[in-house]
């Protein structure tokens, strides 16, 4: 089949989209600064506004104040948080957490079931998080209504369909989450691998959202990496496409291991952000950027949990490859709501941003 290009409709839904995640970035604007900053022209921000307005995904937010004005008066607009609401459902094993919020991202509640679902029965675990997350919206939401539910699962899952894989410590085969969960909701419903949906999330909401090239690098009790190009993540399901992870090293005597395996190995055992492991991520991660230059590197995980371990790698990194001095090493913004923002980009994304 031959390529035919872009249809004005398909147009429309991606400059849609970038007005949207414009004022998410920036928060209120005039159609004048929409149009300025994603050069587009008045008319098709006046008339792509005009509809999110007309759908209240939108609300002005009042006039510009300016000293000397001529003309027509500069309005402000900007996301309605009265618009809906977004529910976050995010399974771990020995928990679920349930999380409802404002389109913002505020959480108007959040509660975690631990003990009270039986893992030892998939379909039935499943199935009381799906009535409970139902009862949180009732509960809670008051008049608001929901426009999504956020699905994220430590595993790989058919997005379209929600079937989720058998899962360490969670369940021990297949279950169906898209069949159950629209017993309880007839709104979209958004299925996401965990990994995946936080590398989203750090690129909608934290210290990813003005970086054209974006590395990200998680440690902890295993290692994984997303590179994002223009705010869109590389993957194909539970790891990310390049993932530094899963690059094999020597850990002695002739013996070979992935990356993410020795780190499960020896976490705990020592600090990864110093010694043998810390030498090994220098140089994988230097090895990697050889090759694709980003200009921002966010990090991650336990491993960076404190600022030293996060300036302490900064050092390495650089003093091992001089070439990347002028690379910017940046903190996650949103490792303090990893336990809702993901399953939240994931429904943001589909339900505001339609991608």
């Amino acid at each position: 089949m031959k390529y035919q290009g872009l249809n004005l409709t398909n147009l429309k839904n991606i400059n849609r989209a970038k007005i949207v995640r414009l004022l998410n970035d920036r928060g209120n604007l005039s159609r004048k600064d929409i149009a300025a900053a994603l050069n587009l022209t008045p008319a098709a921000v006046t008339q792509i506004c005009s509809e999110l307005l007309s759908e209240g995904v939108l609300v002005e937010k009042g006039e510009v104040r300016e000293e000397r004005r001529a003309g027509r008066r500069k309005i402000n607009i900007g996301i309605n948080e009265n618009y809906g609401m977004i529910l976050a459902v995010d399974f771990l094993p020995g928990t679920v957490t349930l999380t409802l919020c404002s389109v913002s991202g505020e959480v108007v509640r959040s509660e975690a079931l631990s003990g009270a679902v039986p893992f030892d029965d998939p379909d039935k675990a499943v199935q009381g998080a799906a009535s409970h997350a139902r009862k949180l919206f009732e509960n809670y939401a008051g008049k608001s209504r929901l426009i999504g539910v956020g699905v994220t699962v430590p595993g790989t899952v058919d997005r379209e369909t929600g079937v989720c894989e058998p899962l360490d410590g969670l369940w021990n085969r297949e279950v169906d989450l898209g069949r159950i969960f629209s017993r309880e909701f007839s709104v979209p419903l958004i299925f996401r691998e965990r990994n995946v949906a936080l590398t989203d999330a750090e690129v909608l909401f934290g210290a990813g959202k003005n970086s054209e090239i974006l590395l990200i690098l998680y440690v902890g009790t295993y290692v994984s990496s997303a590179l994002v190009v223009q705010q869109k993540v590389s993957s194909n399901g539970l790891f990310q496409f390049g993932d530094i992870g899963r690059l094999s090293v020597d850990t002695g005597a002739g013996t070979r291991e992935l990356l993410t395996d020795y780190a499960a190995r020896v976490f705990g055992q020592e600090d990864l952000c110093r010694g043998e492991f810390r030498d090994i991520l220098v140089e994988k991660v230097g090895n990697y950027l050889c090759v694709c230059r980003p200009d921002r590197i966010v990090l991650t995980g336990p491993a960076f949990a404190a600022a030293e371990h996060v300036a302490a790698f900064e050092q390495a990194l650089k003093e091992k490859n001089p070439s990347l001095c002028e690379v910017e090493v940046a903190h996650s913004e949103i490792e303090d709501k990893e336990k809702y923002i993901g399953a939240f980009a994931a429904a943001f994304r589909r339900t505001l941003l339609a991608e």
